[in-house]
């Protein structure tokens, strides 16, 4: 397992490919729209806050849906070269079927968090060192920092300035929605092996996903607030996690659950 999981790491972790992801996910930090869809440069001639300026690349701009995409293409296609070209028999031989495609879920995992870990660091870095972008921009309303201070779980952090922990913490929370979207791109490549389709599918999944919700549910404010700190209603750390952690935990669980379910039953016996 440990043998097969670091050869997948490789694979997914040491190619230009990922090179190519991780600074297309930094630019996307700097693509702003203002509310006519059109794209605003101004942040960028100005300088401005490097969390509001994520967080409207994120949430509001029409190419925060980029990443989703460009996070797919880090390792969720890998079962659709090995499967076209029957790569994974030889694999499966050596190691196992339940190891071999746990392997696979296990680099999704890893990539797609550590793809947008890095996108969001050379984003910041870039930001601070190019365009005078700061943590906490003075003279300027911060509006994540400003919702962080009334949260109970982060008004330590806003106050002691810990701009960087609270960074690290919003990315790696933020990360695990695209967790969720890699590995059901992974789902779907079992059933399709079209590559280009199989790198849509997490964008169609939250737009339609997204429409679809929204009907059903009053007064729904959309899939990506669930994952961003300054939308957080949660008191306590507890609550925090069996709110949001856990059940984030369970999709990914029941995703990598039918991903084997369906490569023992129909691709490998």
């Amino acid at each position: 397992m440990i043998k097969c999981l670091k050869t997948d790491l490789y694979r997914a972790l040491v190619n230009i490919k990922f090179v190519i992801v991780v600074i297309c996910i930094s630019i996307v930090g700097y693509l702003q729209t203002d509310v006519t869809g059109v794209l605003d440069m101004l942040a960028l001639k100005n300088g401005g806050s490097i969390f509001d300026s994520l967080y409207i690349a994120l949430v509001f701009s029409q190419f925060g849906i980029l990443v989703f995409i460009f996070l797919a293409a880090v390792f969720s296609d890998c079962l659709c070269d090995d499967l076209n070209y029957k790569n994974y028999l030889y694999s499966v031989i050596r190691s196992g079927k339940n190891e071999y495609i746990v392997s696979k879920i296990i680099t999704v995992i890893i990539s797609t968090v550590l793809a947008f870990f890095l996108g969001m660091c050379l984003y910041a870095i870039t930001s601070s060192l190019f365009f005078g972008f700061e943590w906490n921009k003075s003279n300027n309303q911060n509006v994540v920092l400003e919702d962080l201070s009334t949260s109970n779980l982060f008004k330590g952090l806003v106050e002691g300035k810990k701009y960087v922990t609270i960074f690290v913490i919003m990315i790696l929370f933020q990360s695990l929605l695209y967790c969720i979207t890699s590995l059901f791109s992974m789902l779907v490549s079992l059933y399709i092996k079209n590559k280009l389709l199989v790198l849509c599918v997490p964008g169609i999944l939250i737009t339609v996903g997204n429409y679809i919700v929204s009907e059903i549910i009053p007064n729904y404010s959309g899939y990506i607030f669930v994952y961003m700190l300054n939308h957080l209603q949660q008191s306590n750390w507890i609550d925090f996690v069996l709110q949001r952690i856990v059940p984030t935990f369970g999709i990914i669980t029941v995703l990598a659950i039918l991903i084997v379910i369906k490569f023992r039953r129909d691709i490998v016996d």
